[in-house]
């Protein structure tokens, strides 16, 4: 064994010094998610983001975060048919501190979905892609079941394929011109009060009963240019036709009519 000091640990050397602890919370901001002025909850949550630090610019990394809220939450309602519904937002704009989202998608919970599956029924789905007024184009899943008559002593309730595809067409021609009258923000409407799916399950009765009739999913495939006065205006900020919406240096949104031009200052 050798005899003598370790002159590397008794001055502390690279294994042995001790790191400088930094807190990575420490350079990073909180921001306010906001929803539409479609739902009735405006506020949904916060979210994370590094500082700007030169050219790494906080709002780029900020747009484009997708937020999955359910539809109790956004519309302050226990009820349980809106439980389930859950609606995908996107931020699209950062105003001050608050992140300016639209919607991104909609789709029922996982464990919804496989409750309603069951045995001795047919289940019949239609995809449909249409475009909505304001030029989202849009591919929405409809879901539904068929219903054993209360009369029947039938242990099964399975139709026919002609029926089948009866049905489908049916629900192909609902979504279609639903979604085509619509714009966005009426669209969503109707999807939080799924009026699309009952007017779909009233209008089969004639061709089988069905039940359990659900719009499963909806998925934006493709939006128009973005505009920042129409977002300012799903978000209750935007003004008319004729006033565009500018941010102050305070980071208040204020209205100014079309073609201002700020006077010219004798200093500066």
């Amino acid at each position: 064994m050798a005899v003598g000091k370790n002159k590397g640990l008794s001055k502390g050397g690279k294994k042995g010094g001790k790191k400088k602890v930094v807190d990575p919370f420490s350079r990073k901001d909180w921001y306010d998610v906001k929803a539409p002025n479609m739902f009735v909850v405006r506020q949904i949550g916060k979210t994370l983001v590094n500082r700007t630090q030169g050219q790494r610019i906080a709002s780029d990394y900020l747009k484009g975060r997708v937020f999955e809220v359910a539809l109790g939450d956004l519309q302050k309602d226990n009820d349980s048919e809106r439980s389930f519904r859950k609606f995908r937002l996107i931020a699209e704009d950062v105003q001050d501190r608050n992140i300016l989202c639209n919607f991104h998608g909609m789709d029922l919970t996982t464990d919804k979905y496989r409750s309603m599956v069951k045995k001795w029924q047919t289940l019949i789905e239609g995809i449909v892609e249409a475009k909505t007024t304001d030029g989202y184009l849009l591919r929405v899943f409809c879901i539904g079941f068929t219903a054993k008559d209360q009369q029947s002593q039938r242990k099964t309730c399975y139709a026919q394929h002609s029926q089948v595809r009866k049905i489908r067409v049916k629900m192909h021609e609902i979504i279609t011109d639903e979604v085509t009258k619509s714009d966005l923000k009426q669209l969503v409407g109707k999807l939080a009060l799924d009026s699309i799916a009952k007017d779909i399950e009233k209008k089969c009765q004639r061709i089988y009963p069905l039940h359990d009739v659900y719009i499963r999913k909806v998925k934006v495939l493709k939006k128009p240019r973005f505009d920042l006065s129409k977002l300012l205006e799903l978000h209750g900020d935007g003004g008319s036709k004729s006033t565009e919406a500018v941010v102050s240096a305070e980071g208040a949104v204020i209205d100014r009519p079309e073609g201002y031009e700020p006077p010219v200052q004798e200093s500066v």
